[in-house]
């Protein structure tokens, strides 16, 4: 079972959003993701794979709301979504 916690921030400059979550010993590699549509069974979601455990998207538009949330790949390829969050860009 992966720990899937998720914590989104501001990041240093405007229009930047953080995506941070704790190490998993399991996992192989984490993808962050985010939509600013309301989301159903259709959402595109943006994303960005990654060894580290955080992960900044920058240029997004000041005053969106951004859904977000990470995906922990284990080694056999097991996945797990965290759940999802929203936060308003700075």
């Amino acid at each position: 079972m992966f720990s899937t916690t998720l914590q989104l921030l501001d990041g240093v400059n405007a229009g930047e959003l953080k995506f941070i979550c704790k190490r998993d010993p399991n996992a192989v590699s984490y993808s962050f993701e985010y939509t600013d549509s309301l989301r159903d069974e259709n959402t595109k979601w943006n994303s960005k794979v990654s060894s580290n455990t955080e992960y900044t998207f920058k240029g997004l538009r000041s005053g969106t709301r951004i859904y977000g949330r990470i995906k922990i790949v284990g080694r056999k390829d097991q996945q797990a979504n965290s759940e999802v969050l929203s936060r308003m860009v700075q």
